[in-house]
């Protein structure tokens, strides 16, 4: 007789499939390449931001005003993450499509989907090796970010953790995106197209449409470096973050529901439209706060604290009304439901009056 245990179906063990991924990824010259020109492109903005932001910093020196407009986030990390910006935008996606260009070309795909793992598996596990990869591409900036502060910079943990949880989440978003062109594209350069079109289509939408009255300004919050303008400005939002994850989990399934080659057309077509269908849906107004970063305080003199006090309170309620309107306009469109916003903002203007 048969032992009852020989018909059981055990699920296969993860971390196989993701060593797979990995090696994949590892073993293709995409990611060299974008890391061999991430470097120095890197490396040379680093070296641009640290010379303007001490020329500014030499000028300040007689004037305490300017010198508390200065801050090392948009002196030196913003500029020098921007080359990271670059490389994400431009080369990111050619390392993302391999996870799955290369299986569909060689014939792969179909020999993997026979194995005992579920579709979101597969994916999980090419999502995870592009994380991978962008830990790779983060090591350039990171170890800017280093040189900063051992040179004697000031280095604020939460905005810096902020900027670069921003940029995690852009990468991961382009890598949601190029894993969907290549899953229904029949191949990897097909697949660079399409992706090279929403990301540099963005670009388009944000210079060519931006401040453009009526529709073509909704047109322009499409762009996706609207999503790193918010952490930019040390700001973190609730409804921008969850706009962005529900993108990637959405661009995620879609990519599951492509990935089967034996699924019809038709079919793939009315799952994919079950999985758009509720991300569409409007949803009932939820509680939206944007909390910004707050700063490292400055030292200064007490005469000069005594002459900026005035002027550094009006200041600062004219800014955090300039933020919270700007963090609004550009979050509209992958942030909650404007109402709630509207709310939220109302509620953060009154906490920074009654704390003034």
């Amino acid at each position: 007789m048969r032992s009852p245990e020989a018909a059981v179906i055990r699920r296969a063990p993860f971390h196989p499939l993701l060593a797979k991924e990995l090696r994949e990824i590892v073993s293709g010259r995409a990611l060299w390449t974008m890391l061999l020109i991430l470097c120095p492109l890197v490396g040379y903005s680093f070296w641009q931001a640290v010379v303007l932001y001490g020329e500014a910093s030499s000028a300040a020196r007689d004037s305490p005003a300017l010198a508390s407009g200065l801050s090392p986030l948009d002196g030196v990390l913003v500029p020098t993450f921007g080359a990271l910006y670059v490389a994400v935008t431009l080369l990111f996606p050619f390392v993302a499509i391999r996870t799955l260009g290369r299986e569909k070309e060689t014939g792969a795909l179909r020999l993997l989907v026979q194995l005992p793992y579920r579709v979101p598996t597969l994916i999980a596990a090419k999502m995870a090796a592009i994380f991978g990869a962008w830990l790779a591409a983060l090591i350039p900036a990171a170890s800017a970010v280093v040189i900063w502060a051992v040179l004697g910079g000031h280095v604020h943990v939460p905005e810096t953790a902020n900027l670069i949880f921003g940029h995690l989440l852009y990468g991961l978003l382009v890598g949601a995106i190029a894993l969907f062109a290549a899953s229904i594209s029949e191949s990897s350069a097909t697949a660079a197209i399409v992706a090279l079109a929403f990301t540099i289509g963005s670009w388009v939408l944000d210079f060519a449409l931006a401040g453009q009255p009526g529709a073509l300004e909704w047109f322009s919050r499409l762009s996706l470096t609207q999503t790193l303008r918010t952490f930019e400005q040390g700001l973190l939002s609730i409804g921008l973050l969850l706009g962005i994850v529900a993108a990637i989990c959405g661009l995620a399934a879609l990519s599951a529901v492509w990935l089967h080659p034996g699924v019809p057309l038709r079919t793939r077509f009315m799952r994919s439209i079950a999985c758009v269908t509720p991300s569409m849906r409007p949803s009932a107004p939820a509680p939206v706060r944007t909390a910004p970063v707050i700063p490292k305080a400055r030292t200064t003199s007490a005469p000069d604290a005594i002459a900026l006090s005035s002027r550094s309170r009006r200041r600062s309620l004219e800014l955090s009304s300039m933020e919270v309107s700007r963090s609004l306009r550009s979050d509209s469109v992958w942030a909650c439901p404007p109402r709630a916003a509207l709310i939220a903002a109302r509620r953060s203007a009154s906490w920074v009056a009654a704390s003034w």
